[in-house]
């Protein structure tokens, strides 16, 4: 079957003696390409229109015009005429020189394309009566018969273009493959594909302008508050808390105020303190008082304030390769300093809120002045960040509403991970995320290098505008230096130029609070390997796509991890039996099944007496346990992962102990013969794969033997990541 170029032609041609042309071409065989209604532009200034080019792998190209209707030719004035089906008579233009001329036009395209330039080309021109009979060998006006196409010659294409193009001469090429790779050729030249994708910086300056503004709506929040000493404010990734806290740290600054705006992540501060010292230098007219304004991490404020208060060896030693950033004397330095130093400022700002350990609280404080000001700004995502906190300061979290930092559909995918109560979508149109599932570079080498080739050279935006952003820091494939494509990777940000070949890369954590028009998540397929569980991988998800203002690519992944997923979280009910559980073991006593929920409670408090023992409903409330035992306790029709009720205790201490399922593996979870168990009993469904580590809970042996099953009691309060299980052993 020949090639049609449109393959079905638009409402547009009302002809119907070219509609019938076009399906007879459909029948020719695949030796035939016909391509219709092209427009041709012969000379500058002038345009014309082929009905239709028929291109021939065998011999090369004819032009055909179409003529519907009764045809006539007045040979007194040369005009040629068409009389359709109801009688209308109008006046048309010369076949012959419209086929003629177009031809030719043709021909002088060809030779000056440099695609075609090369190619000898037979071709020849013809006109097509598809309405008309004609009787022998008549010649119609000054047309020879063997250029004309009747209606009777339509029914027989195939052999009518046999019979002109052997009257024209024999092709100009040898072989089919020389044919077949010229009219290639000329489909390429004379109707080309084209696809012409938006202006995207374009459509960023647009984006940028739109989120400019909302953002700067947000800072009605601010105004609201003005008369608030202390506030709590959350709010989801993309709702503006970094901006409304240097917004709120330079007003503190500008009322003569000593205000220390500090964070967690070290590259955010990095942007931070030249953000606010630009604004308020364009604010004020003046440069920043630095003796009143103290920008930088909270473990940066630990080592300067330690060496201002003349703790030189404590500073000298505070470094997070050696104690780690969650190491207790950090907040002890600090302390130290503190109450060396005496309060520093009148108002404290703190960024990323949901990252600062709860002993950095006991030190900033002490920082504050009397009657001094404190605003925390903090992630509410209870998908990854627990939600009961501690804070140093009281009073109700004020939401912020709307999302401002990104577009709509970023907002789309951004907030499928997140648990709470949901921003208002940003009314900020913008491309679709795109994202390539599956085995992402690791898979597809090259896949990272036409991403950005298509960003940067086919869509003209700047490598200055994007960052890649890995899970991977020092095992990333993405090193210093390396080349992809025309592109060299940095991790260094100062190597990044306005219209350089260098594009920033950074792991998705490091690069927490900061944001660029276009992100790249790239080696996201490692997420589904070993060490990675579900929560850690929907975080770094979460953070990662959240730092897209305008356009999103995710190299790598599965479906199931870019959709909702309900969070599971611990009702009171749960942490009271939980703590009551663990006390009793750690009491060395096993748990029964009687005690009022009264004395459950004051076992959470305080810690049960030796002879009181939790109520079974307390231990295990029954609508909130899921049972992983084996299919031995429910019969052969119950149904794998399905929640079931509880089976019948078993009291003896030689049988039964109490362990901690963890959700991501340890270095001995291949030896615990604990792990095959939760697999057979079905508790693997819950975990990622591998499946989880059986850890001993509160020094509790596990039992050896083959297992009955495993009971999951609650999730830990203190993690995401691991449950809390009793462990049968089958006697």
């Amino acid at each position: 079957m020949a090639k049609l170029y449109p393959a079905k032609l638009g409402n547009h041609v009302k002809s119907m003696a070219e509609r019938r042309f076009h399906e007879e071409c459909r029948r020719l065989p695949d030796d035939f390409v016909a391509m219709f209604g092209l427009s041709l532009f012969p000379r500058a200034g002038s345009e014309a229109e082929a009905d239709v080019i028929i291109g021939d792998t065998t011999w090369g190209y004819l032009v055909v015009e179409i003529k519907g209707g009764a045809i006539e030719f007045d040979r007194e004035t040369g005009t040629w005429y068409s009389t359709s089906l109801n009688g209308k008579r109008h006046e048309i233009k010369d076949p012959v020189r419209q086929a003629q001329d177009n031809a030719h036009a043709i021909e002088r395209k060809l030779k000056t394309d440099p695609r075609t330039s090369n190619i000898q080309y037979r071709f020849g021109w013809a006109v097509a009566f598809p309405d008309v009979s004609i009787s022998g060998n008549q010649q119609v006006g000054p047309i020879p018969r063997e250029r004309i196409i009747d209606s009777n010659d339509l029914r027989h294409l195939e052999t009518r273009l046999g019979q002109i193009e052997r009257q024209l001469g024999a092709p100009k090429w040898n072989d089919v493959a020389s044919g077949k790779k010229a009219v290639d050729a000329l489909v390429e030249v004379l109707c080309p594909a084209v696809r012409l994708p938006v202006d995207l910086s374009r459509v960023i300056d647009e984006i940028e302008g739109g989120i400019s503004r909302l953002t700067e709506a947000q800072v009605n929040i601010l105004t609201a508050l003005e008369q608030q000493k202390e506030a709590l404010i959350s709010g989801c990734a993309g709702s503006g808390k970094t901006f409304l806290a240097m917004i709120k740290a330079q007003q503190f600054y500008e009322q003569g105020l000593s205000v220390l705006l500090t964070c967690f992540n070290r590259p955010l501060a990095d942007w931070i303190k030249p953000e606010l010292h630009t604004r308020i230098r364009s604010s004020t007219g003046n440069l920043p008082d630095l003796l009143r304004l103290e920008v930088g991490t909270f473990h940066s404020l630990c080592r300067s304030l330690a060496a201002r208060a003349g703790l030189n060896e404590i500073a000298s030693q505070l470094d997070p390769r050696r104690f780690g950033r969650d190491d207790p004397q950090w907040a002890e330095a600090l302390t130290k300093a503190a109450e060396r130093l005496g309060p520093q400022f009148d108002a404290i700002i703190v960024d990323e809120g949901q990252d600062f350990d709860e002993l950095w609280w006991v030190p900033l404080d002490l920082l504050r002045r009397k009657n001094g000001a404190f605003y925390i700004f903090y992630d509410d995502n209870q998908r990854l960040y627990s939600a009961k906190r501690c804070w140093p300061i009281g009073g109700p979290s004020y939401l912020l509403p709307q999302s401002v930092r990104f577009t709509r559909p970023i907002h789309d995918m951004v907030v499928k991970l997140y648990q709470g109560r949901t921003p208002n979508p940003p009314d900020v149109p913008g491309p679709e995320p795109r994202i390539y599932l599956g085995g992402g570079i690791s898979e597809n080498p090259k896949l990272l290098s036409q991403v950005l080739h298509e960003f940067f050279v086919e869509r003209h935006l700047s490598p200055r505008d994007f960052v890649i952003l890995t899970p991977l820091a020092g095992k990333s494939q993405l090193s210093e230096g390396k080349r992809v494509g025309n592109y060299i990777l940095t991790w260094d940000p100062r190597n990044v130029k306005e219209n350089g070949r260098h594009v920033l890369v950074s792991s998705i954590w490091r690069f927490k609070g900061l944001e660029r028009p276009g992100v790249v998540l790239a080696e996201i397929e490692v997420l589904g390997g070993w060490g990675w569980d579900a929560p850690v991988r929907t975080a770094l998800l979460y953070t990662g796509m959240s730092r897209a203002r305008a356009i999103l690519t995710v190299l790598g992944g599965q479906p199931e991890w870019f959709e909702s997923i309900e969070a599971e979280a611990l009702s009171p009910d749960k942490e009271r039996s939980l703590a009551t559980v663990i006390a009793q073991i750690e009491g060395g006593v096993e748990p029964s099944r009687r005690e009022s929920d009264a004395n459950a409670s004051d076992v959470s408090n305080g810690g049960p007496d030796e002879d009181e023992h939790p109520d079974k409903d307390e231990i295990e409330p029954k609508d909130e346990v899921e049972s992983s035992v084996s299919r031995s306790d429910h019969g052969p029709d119950a149904r794998p992962h399905e929640t079931q009720s509880a089976p019948e205790p078993v009291t003896s201490p030689n049988n039964v102990s109490y362990a901690v399922l963890r959700e991501f593996p340890g270095e001995a979870w291949l030896d615990n013969p604990g792990v095959q168990a939760a697999i057979n009993a079905g508790l693997a469904a819950r975990i990622d794969s591998p499946p989880g580590l059986l850890m001993p809970a509160s020094g509790a042996a596990l039992p050896t033997g083959p297992y009955l099953g495993i009971e999951k009691v609650a999730r830990l309060p203190f993690s995401q990541h691991a449950w809390f299980v009793r462990v049968i052993r089958k006697t």
